[in-house]
């Protein structure tokens, strides 16, 4: 888990630049510039496609039953992260739950 938090921190301020150029964009859409989004996303890209491939291991069911012995367990704190992921998520910092959602419909 320590390595996921790190990769986060990775790759963190190029998502937050992508969050802050979308919203300048949506308040002044004159200064939309496709070529923005493309500078934006590649340089942070390739850190973030790894990460959400690194991620999904560490999250097996084998490794979290070490740290949630207990079913109930694991529900109630999936259950609090998901009330404070919408409660407190904007569009931008949603996109690594919907990207990898698209990567792996089946998940």
């Amino acid at each position: 888990m320590v390595e996921n938090e790190q990769q986060h921190q990775m790759f963190q301020k190029g998502l937050e630049s992508l969050g802050d150029y979308c919203n300048e964009v949506q308040r002044y859409i004159s200064k939309y510039d496709p070529r923005e989004i493309i500078t934006i996303a590649e340089s942070f890209g390739d850190t973030f496609v790894n990460h959400l491939h690194e991620e999904i291991p560490t999250l097996a069911p084998e490794k979290l039953r070490v740290i949630f012995p207990e079913q109930r367990d694991i529900e109630k704190t999936f259950s609090h992260m998901m009330k404070w992921i919408i409660s407190s998520a904007t569009k931008i910092k949603g996109l690594p739950f919907v990207s990898q959602t698209i990567s792996h419909p089946n998940s």
